[in-house]
């Protein structure tokens, strides 16, 4: 860069940003400098229209959305990743009304995938691999039921904690399968959610520190974890006509194959060069989330007399003492609202233009970071079926696997010369 002229990937309009002030209120800067991502412009050629269109106004209305509550006092953005804030709140009522959608439409397979998993009668034809699945996810799920409870959770706590877990996963999961967009980041912690449904005191300190703490552990970053990838080639398979139950055998192998070797090697080099080095200081501020709220609600239920009568309470006693927190859970019914309806638009109207895949992302940093990219897809791709037809699009299509195969190719190639240099030279490059 200091002999060449730099190529950009980017475009700054941020000069802009006294004209739209109320899109830089709602924390929208970013949006007037956006950044081309190509694989993110080849992949949105191939997805739905309302999908990328989605994704990429999707941001903006979040933003000015927001800009515009800011001037009547109401933040949407505050606190770190476990506190309550209304944004979290919006995130899992889209959450969940996207899961309680699939749920909808899939009903009768999701039906008879059960009543054969248990060994009942089905009315429609359940492959073996569907059954044996619904089996592992039940046991599954009672198992992590149980061990919340082992570690001091009420059964009650723990069927909610659990609830909330399996609707990120399939959210995400459901997500990345249905648009490849592979860069999800969440706003939805159970720990977080369940304090604002029912309040500090009737949760207590001890049971909010444990949920907090797993929390950190396991789903602190759902859309890296292997489920949504797992999910997505199953559904890459099933679109090519490949049997999905051969592929599934292959992915539970690769599946453990991969944590054989990945878990050793991360540990390993987490040990030699340090955790913060290796993920940039976020284990770190992670870790410290669950403890500050420990003492934040102490205090807090120190100063009110309460605290005393919250570590008094369990079991179904916790739901005599509800005092949810009134803004966040308002907006926790307004996203589900939303979520459902335009979902319900999407099913009913044939030239709908939104899909409820915005609310995965709303005005997080990855919706974002992805915005001009789905916008710049969803523009080529408009253009070239206006005024190419169908036979254009299908002959730009080599050109978009081209750019991804190139994006792909040119973050491979630093991959290889970064670990040729370290065993040269036995520096990190």
């Amino acid at each position: 860069p200091r002999a060449l002229i730099p190529v950009r990937t980017y475009l700054d309009f941020s000069p802009l940003a006294r004209l739209f002030p109320i899109l830089v209120d709602g924390h929208g800067l970013r949006l007037l400098r956006p950044r081309i991502l190509f694989t993110v412009v080849g992949l949105a050629y191939f997805l739905a229209s309302d999908v990328s269109f989605s994704m990429a106004v999707g941001p903006f209305i979040f933003c000015t959305v927001a800009g515009i509550l800011s001037k009547y006092g109401v933040v949407l953005r505050t606190g770190h990743h476990q506190s309550v804030k209304i944004e979290a709140f919006l995130f899992t009522g889209g959450y969940t009304g996207i899961v309680l959608m699939s749920l909808y439409t899939g009903r009768h397979y999701y039906w008879n995938v059960l009543k054969r998993s248990l060994g009942l009668r089905a009315s429609d034809e359940v492959g073996d691999y569907a059954a044996w699945a619904m089996r592992v996810f039940l046991t599954g799920t009672l198992a992590f039921v149980v061990q919340l409870v082992v570690i001091g959770l009420d059964w009650q706590l723990a069927v909610l904690y659990t609830a909330l877990a399996l609707i990120i996963f399939c959210a995400v999961s459901r997500t990345i399968a249905e648009t490849g967009a592979f860069y999800i980041g969440t706003e939805v912690f159970p720990g977080a959610i369940i304090w604002g449904f029912m309040g500090a005191t009737a949760l207590g300190p001890s049971t909010m520190l444990i949920m907090f703490l797993v929390t950190v552990i396991l789903l602190v970053g759902p859309g890296w974890a292997p489920m949504p990838f797992m999910v997505q080639s199953l559904k890459l398979a099933d679109d090519v006509d490949v049997k999905v139950s051969r592929v599934a055998n292959l992915a539970v192998i690769t599946l453990l194959l991969s944590t054989a070797i990945a878990l050793p090697m991360i540990l390993y080099w987490q040990y030699d060069r340090g955790a913060l080095l290796a993920s940039g200081g976020w284990p770190r501020y992670a870790a410290t989330f669950p403890f500050e709220n420990m003492v934040e609600i102490q205090h807090r239920l120190t100063a009110q007399g309460t605290l005393e009568l919250s570590e008094s309470l369990s079991g179904w006693r916790r739901f005599l003492h509800i005092a949810p927190t009134g803004p966040a859970v308002t907006a926790f019914f307004v996203a589900l609202t939303l979520s459902i309806g335009i979902a319900v638009g999407r099913l009913r109207f044939a030239k709908w233009p939104f899909h409820p895949v915005m609310f995965v992302f709303l005005g997080g940093s990855q919706a974002l970071t992805l915005s001009a990219s789905f916008g710049l897809g969803w523009i080529i791709k408009s253009l070239v079926s206006k005024y190419g037809g169908e036979k254009s699009y299908a002959a730009v299509k080599p050109l978009m696997i081209g750019i991804i195969a190139g994006d792909m190719l040119a973050k491979f190639v630093p991959m290889v010369a970064g670990t040729v240099y370290y065993f040269v030279t036995g520096d990190p490059p």
